[in-house]
């Protein structure tokens, strides 16, 4: 039978500005790779709508929706020869319903306008959807307690089922963002036993075994979305999600990895 709606396909992806500069100079990268996939997959699926959550977006309070009906990037990254350019449709009705049914999970959530859409968001879909024609809802990021970001994405995919919406979900983050590391060339991560074990708790599908993770790894690394974006992926796609590495970089010192999830059962 076919799939009537819900979060039918969820990915984790990087955003580094870098990945503008090596397009410009013809440069081959598995990640730039990795994201134009993404974007044949999402097509092919036919998606109505990409759920966006940027860890460039995370404030302290409620999860916010960005209710825009059209969202504009706005460049909030220096030091880079290139700026992103991208523009895209939003959904409002979905974005309120998100909002409301929040409330009746003992969420706490509200929406904006006319934030625009970071690099988190308008980086990656520059690969994945360079047409910018599907509707993206923006999410943030917040801070709120990992098993209340797991129950967010849980909400969320309640909502798209019960509308009958096919959407994708799009954590954007590093797994790994030692701010002092920063712009000193590394052939490879200084995190890579964090980031091997955070990939592996994801290819497992498995929120407890991110929360389970050495939290003296997880405070040395400082994962870009304080691992609350993998959270409400996790969420979102359901119990027994697993995941798949499409590419891992490591950029800086800073790992990046491009993840596609299956849907797991729901609850």
């Amino acid at each position: 039978m076919a799939d009537k709606g819900g979060i039918v396909q969820g990915y984790l992806v990087p955003h580094p500005p870098n990945l503008l500069e090596a397009e410009k100079d013809g440069e081959e990268l598995g990640t730039i790779r990795a994201l134009e996939e993404i974007g044949k997959q999402i097509r092919d699926a036919k998606v109505d709508v990409i759920l966006a959550a940027s860890s460039h977006w995370q404030p302290v309070g409620p999860f916010f929706v960005d209710a825009t009906d059209t969202h504009r990037h706005f460049t909030d990254y220096i030091g880079f020869s290139v700026e992103v350019e991208y523009e895209c449709p939003g959904d409002q009705v979905l974005a309120k319903e998100f909002m409301e049914a929040a409330s009746g999970s003992d969420l706490l959530a509200d929406a904006v306008w006319k934030r625009g859409i970071d690099h988190g968001v308008s980086i990656p879909l520059h690969f994945m959807i360079p047409e910018g024609d599907l509707p993206v809802v923006p999410l943030s990021v917040s801070v709120r307690h990992p098993k209340e970001c797991l129950e967010w994405g849980r909400v969320l995919n309640r909502v798209c089922e019960e509308r009958g919406v096919k959407a994708a979900f799009v954590a954007s983050s590093a797994l790994s963002h030692h701010m002092p590391l920063i712009a000193q060339p590394a052939a490879e991560s200084r995190f890579r036993k964090f980031e091997e074990a955070l990939i592996g708790a994801l290819e497992d599908g498995s929120p407890q075994a991110v929360l389970d993770l050495d939290a003296g790894l997880v405070q040395e690394a400082e994962p870009e979305g304080g691992l609350r974006d993998v959270m409400m992926l996790l969420g979102a796609m359901g119990e027994g999600a697993q995941g798949e590495v499409l590419s891992y970089e490591p950029f800086f010192g800073i790992g990046f990895a491009t993840m596609r999830f299956t849907r797991g059962n729901r609850k």
